[in-house]
């Protein structure tokens, strides 16, 4: 079922909008239904607040009831428990808690795997609602030896028990000593080429490597986001990777590339523990796979790319993500690691930083080979970009074209009209929309409106086909800026656009997809007001290569 599949995938949007049009809301006889009804409901109530938290938890928990009386199944027992203690109603929260620890009692304690670990999650949970913290923690602590590698189970419990210890105004200090390690969004200076300062021996590196280390354990830190280049960031990576951490490599240029300009310059030993490093990297991202270059805005736009990732792989592990830096401290907003490190301390996230040992520091910036495009290279912009397209149009008859360009298209203008600041570029054509900002905020937020606007509209009112819906699609990359030689104006160019044109026919009618540029971007400085659940691989064309989208939505303002 495409609805249960969105749910696994963290798309709550998604399911939400298959939900309803597919009339499982009415079901009251399948457990399955049930339950699913139930999480789609929870998920709503843990993001309101105020009164419409307190209905929806009721709603919710009498899904997960009416899911437990057919099964009997310890999940739906819990959940409805916990529901029970959001919707206000604490003596039937304790009353079922009570009934859960006496029925799981009879159960195998010892039970190895995700099964044994979610009895022992849920003994933790039930405690918890009883009030009683210490044997709460000791449950958790049995689940957690139980199936240690199982971070995802974890990360929910987590939720789960924090969600518990803030209806009850409980610190939640204790659970951050169960949290998975730390994820790092890493980065540092090059080293010079050579006798300049920062050309470092042996045993400078090796200081390096060690503070590296000892920061490294300190932190707890068991994920890292970055580049590969000589000398700082391979030396990262090298010591997470030591400690059987994840390293996860985000590149700004095509492998081939970066490795001429930002590895080759210092000596085959670099480029071979640059191969070394890559080979045992869990995952590899490029920001843009069509240079053979480098120039300051995909440098930045590679930057933000790995901070994002890393907040959304914290978010889902609910950890911490912090910044780990080499740096020298210098604020210069051309230098990648001082850049990146700008952009993160406005987030307020943790930032550690480690002191680079060059006083002259410039000279490390372009090795031999010019790392960084030439000025007759003309540089890009980082936009974001969203298409947008009415499903359904082509099945209009003659005589409804003129009410969908009055009452449909004339509202969706309206509603660009009125988004300030305003699209830095724009187009249409006939139910198409093209639309570029420089805001990747503003961006999402006009996505969101121009779905809202379009729900309103009466179809029916308007004797207009019921099935029209609209879809969106969203990027964020680097674009040339140049005039139109047709439009004799002001008009952005690229491959990027092309990928963003892709996503919106792979988007399901009613939703907005993004690609993984925009959603780890939009993560890393605007989590609160945005949420990106991922969906999947999707193959934008016949043949292509499978890319990760994810279903954008805007988190609910919480009022009390």
């Amino acid at each position: 079922m495409a609805t249960a599949s969105a749910v696994r995938s963290g798309a709550d949007e998604q399911a939400r909008l298959e939900y309803h049009r597919l009339g499982l809301d009415s079901i009251t006889d399948q457990e399955d239904i049930l339950a699913l009804g139930g999480r789609l409901l929870k998920d709503a109530t843990l993001e309101a607040s105020g009164k419409r938290r307190r209905t929806l938890a009721k709603r919710a928990a009498d899904k997960y009831a009416q899911a437990y009386q057919r099964t009997g199944g310890y999940y739906s027992a819990i959940n409805r428990a916990t529901l029970s203690l959001l919707a206000g109603d604490k003596k039937q929260a304790i009353t079922l808690a009570k009934e859960i620890l006496a029925s799981l009692s009879k159960k195998h304690k010892d039970r190895r795997g995700e099964t044994g670990y979610y009895l022992a999650a849920t003994r933790a949970e039930a405690h918890l609602l009883l009030g009683n913290q210490i044997k709460a923690e000791e449950a958790f602590a049995t689940a957690i030896t139980l199936d240690p590698g199982n971070l995802a189970a974890r990360a929910t419990t987590l939720h789960q028990l924090g969600v518990i210890l803030g209806e009850l105004e409980q610190d939640k200090e204790w659970l951050d000593s169960y949290r998975p390690p730390k994820v790092a969004h890493f980065a540092g200076h090059m080293f010079a080429i050579g006798h300049e300062d920062g050309a470092f021996d042996n045993q400078t590196i090796g200081q390096m490597r060690r503070q590296i280390d000892a920061g490294l354990e300190k932190q707890g830190i068991g994920f890292g986001y970055g580049a590969l280049a000589a000398g700082s960031d391979i030396l990262i990576a090298e010591s997470l990777l030591a400690r059987d951490g994840e390293l996860h490599l985000v590149l700004p240029v095509p492998e081939e590339a970066f490795v001429r300009t930002s590895v080759a310059p210092y000596g085959d030993a670099w480029i071979k523990r640059f191969e070394t490093c890559r080979a045992k990297a869990t995952s590899v991202h490029f920001a843009t796979d069509n240079l053979d270059y480098l120039d300051h805005s995909v440098i930045s736009f590679a930057n933000q790319i790995a901070m994002g990732l890393s907040v959304l792989k914290a978010s889902a592990l609910a950890t911490e993500a912090v910044q780990f830096l080499v740096w020298d401290g210098r604020k210069d907003r051309t230098n990648g690691t001082s850049h990146g490190a700008n952009l993160w301390r406005e987030t307020g996230r943790k930032q550690l930083s480690l002191p680079f040992p060059g006083s002259a520091r410039a000279k490390t910036s372009k090795p031999s080979g010019s790392r960084i495009a030439s000025k007759n290279v003309k540089e890009r912009r980082l936009m974001a970009m969203l298409f947008a397209d009415v499903r359904g149009y082509g099945t209009l008859s003659e005589g409804q074209i003129p009410v969908f360009i009055d009452s449909v298209l004339s509202r969706l203008a309206a509603c660009c009209e009125e988004m300030k600041p305003a699209p830095a570029f724009r187009n249409t054509w006939g139910d198409g929309l093209f639309l570029a900002f420089e805001d990747i905020a503003v961006a999402a937020r006009m996505a969101v409106r121009l779905q809202q606007s379009f729900r309103v509209i009466d179809l029916k009112k308007l004797k207009l086909p019921g099935h029209l819906t609209l879809r969106i699609g969203g990027h964020y990359g680097p674009v040339y800026e140049g005039k139109d030689p047709h439009l004799k104006q002001a008009n952005i160019f690229g491959t990027e656009i092309t990928f963003a044109a892709r996503i919106e026919p792979a988007t399901p009618p009613g939703s907005i997809f993004v690609s993984e540029h925009f959603a780890s971007i939009l993560a890393a400085s605007h989590a609160d007001h945005f949420h990106c659940d991922y969906v999947g691989q999707n193959s934008l064309t016949k043949d292509g290569p499978k890319v990760p989208l994810f279903s954008l939505r805007a988190r609910e303002e919480k009022k009390e």
